[in-house]
């Protein structure tokens, strides 16, 4: 679980962000294959709707964070999404979704916002995605 004022914050923040999310996705892709061109890799042979489906991952995190028993079914997909992605891949991943973030929201993410999203991404990694068998 995370800290219920991150929970708080990210559920206030979580229409704002799915107002945006095409282009949150767009600049977080962006940024990561500038940043990381290594990780083109995790993406060859992925299918057209995969950005969508990472928009659609996006949104659905504050839907089951406070959840952990739906949680670990959203892990499952979510890995399934990456299989060969390793932890410190998917932390690359979530550091360009929050610079994306960053970048597209600009004023309108306040701080606590970013880190409430930070926060709920570092769970979904630390407690879900590489914690236990997904």
């Amino acid at each position: 679980m995370i800290p219920e004022e991150h929970y708080d914050n990210l559920q206030k923040s979580a229409p704002k962000v799915a107002e945006n999310i095409n282009a949150i996705t767009e600049q977080t892709f962006k940024i990561l294959l500038t940043e990381h061109p290594e990780l083109k890799v995790l993406f060859q042979g992925a299918k057209a709707d995969m950005p969508q489906q990472f928009s659609f991952a996006v949104i659905a995190l504050t839907s089951f964070i406070d959840r952990p028993e739906k949680m670990k079914t959203y892990a499952e997909k979510f890995k399934a999404m990456y299989p060969t992605a390793t932890p410190e891949q998917f932390e690359l991943i979530f550091e360009a979704l929050l610079k994306g973030m960053k970048q597209v929201l600009d004023r309108k993410a306040p701080p606590k916002a970013i880190n409430a999203w930070d926060a709920a991404l570092t769970h979904l990694n630390h407690d879900y995605l590489y914690s236990q068998t997904v």
